[in-house]
């Protein structure tokens, strides 16, 4: 399993792939809408694989998860839609396995092209979140847990 921050960033650039490849910039992506797809994908594989993509936590804010770790991505490439990739090398990126490659690839294809909006709107009625909504104050942001991700089927079944 990698760190967030890694997973984040190679999302970022497959997501930059995507929008070339299909002549489609509602593929490229903020930092909102990368903490959701991250979210998803994290959901996806402990359902598909019983694993996870990363390791940190993901919290429940008002505005949905946030997945822990990955405050580098909009220190480095802002808040805007991001269409400037990361370098591996310089950026020093510990690169997902292929199942997680996969599995991100396909939220991707299934929730990319959506907006940040539309994805706040879609994770924040899934089971997880749902769980733990109440408990979200200005000072506390409740873990969506693992188990809880493992026990509710996602709204997309990769594979």
């Amino acid at each position: 399993m990698c760190c967030s921050r890694d997973a984040g960033m190679a999302m970022v650039n497959m997501s930059i792939d995507m929008a070339k490849e299909k002549d489609d910039p509602r593929y490229y992506m903020d930092s909102m809408k990368l903490h959701k797809l991250l979210y998803l994908s994290q959901w996806t594989m402990l359902q598909k694989y019983g694993s996870r993509v990363f390791k940190e936590t993901i919290r429940a804010h008002k505005c949905g998860p946030y997945v822990d770790g990955i405050e580098i991505i909009p220190a480095r490439r802002g808040f805007a839609p991001i269409n400037q990739p990361f370098d591996p090398e310089e950026d020093e990126i510990v690169w997902p396995s292929v199942a997680r490659v996969d599995v991100m690839e396909q939220i991707l294809e299934e929730y990319g092209w959506k907006t940040t909006e539309e994805l706040i709107r879609i994770t924040k009625n899934t089971t997880p979140y749902l769980e733990v909504k109440d408990r979200i104050t200005a000072e506390h942001k409740p873990e969506i847990t693992k188990e809880s991700m493992e026990k509710d089927r996602p709204l997309f079944q990769a594979g």
